[in-house]
């Protein structure tokens, strides 16, 4: 079974060539030498090898072979210095994006190798891990992580379409939920942000342009489902928000919480952010993060469930991401090779224990008694 690339193979015609590629590889390019025989050497160059043979003979010509491309973390230095030793640099260092599915980015250069072999200088550009503002985050949310979150929500509130029913989106963002919802059921989207409004969704909700200030105009118990998913991190009164959220939600009627989970935080921190050191301060007492709504304050269930113990019980809680966050490999986050099975592996998992304590979100449903 094939493993990878192990080497790949030059053959010099004359002694000259060899000492010349030998300058090249070696001197210039600075890669070693693994081992070398009366006939040739082996050197290294990071991920791979390149054998030289000094015993080539007759005419070179040019085969299949199109070119040989090295990594580099500086293409100009590289071009700079061949171009120094005397070679030609055909392809000056330039910047390049390939329109592929994700959008791929790098900057390369090409030259002329000592035996003739064209050789690329590359280096990719490597998407940021953290968006940096709304129109980031509403692209993010079209990719397919962001699909598989809203995936798993739907799944989880299981709202039949049989029964028309009234439900309070608090804080909804792009309206997504909203919209989904909407198909089959009245429904409000109250958001604050008029960026986010302006980036939402279009469907068939009706949209306010408000937030806790507002909701003293619905009567009480006026909704069958209120959702407030991704919220309560973000502001200062928690408490006065939850009161006004539970008094419109109808007797039986369900209140739907999405909010960030500690633990599934540091694991995402610590495995797919490469940061222990941040890791390790979200274990802090404060547990405050930066982001661009401003500062995010995790909390614990338990404050929800005391939060509502008078008038709502805890129905259920359930994780949301508890493996598709954890791989940096978003190519092949497109193919349904990936989003299939991984979607059947949150779906299989979402409401174990022992999973949910590391999903990057809970899922709380309270039921108003």
């Amino acid at each position: 079974m094939i493993k990878g690339l192990h080497h790949i193979s030059l053959k010099c015609g004359t002694k000259e060539e060899f000492e010349k590629a030998k300058d090249f590889y070696l001197n210039i390019l600075g890669f070693k030498i693994v081992r070398e025989w009366p006939e040739g050497i082996m050197i290294d160059f990071g991920n791979g090898q390149l054998e030289i043979f000094n015993n080539g003979e007759g005419i070179k010509t040019k085969g299949a072979l199109r070119h040989l491309a090295f990594a580099t973390d500086d293409v100009d230095a590289m071009a700079a210095k061949v171009k120094e030793a005397g070679y030609e640099v055909f392809i000056e260092p330039k910047e390049i994006t390939m329109k592929s599915k994700p959008e791929f980015r790098a900057r390369m250069s090409f030259c002329f190798g000592p035996l003739g072999e064209e050789i690329e200088f590359f280096m990719a550009r490597i998407r940021k891990k953290k968006s940096n503002s709304i129109n980031d985050y509403r692209k993010m949310v079209d990719e397919p992580w962001g699909k598989m979150f809203y995936d798993m929500i739907f799944e989880q509130l299981n709202i039949p379409n049989d029964k028309r029913i009234k439900i309070l989106d608090f804080g909804a963002g792009f309206c997504i939920s909203a919209t989904h919802y909407a198909k089959d059921h009245e429904v409000i989207a109250l958001e604050p942000n008029e960026e986010m409004i302006n980036l939402r969704v279009e469907g068939d909700y009706k949209l306010i342009h408000g937030g806790l200030d507002y909701l003293s105009n619905f009567e009480d118990n006026s909704f069958d489902l209120v959702i407030c998913h991704n919220v309560l991190e973000y502001v200062d009164n928690k408490d006065e928000i939850i009161k006004g959220l539970i008094r419109v939600v109808k007797p039986e009627g369900k209140i739907s919480i999405i909010k960030h989970n500690l633990y599934g935080r540091v694991m995402a921190m610590a495995v797919l952010g490469d940061n222990p050191k941040a890791a390790l301060d979200l274990l802090g007492e404060e547990n405050t993060e930066n982001s661009m709504f401003g500062n995010r304050n995790v909390y614990d269930n338990e404050y929800l469930v005391n939060c509502l113990k008078d008038e709502a019980k805890l129905k259920d809680v359930f994780g949301i991401r508890t493996f598709f966050g954890l791989s940096s490999n978003n190519e092949i986050k497109y193919s349904d090779d990936w989003y299939k099975p991984m979607l059947e592996l949150e779906k299989k998992t979402y409401a174990l224990d022992e999973f949910k304590k590391l999903s990057f979100f809970n899922h709380l449903i309270f039921v108003k008694g």
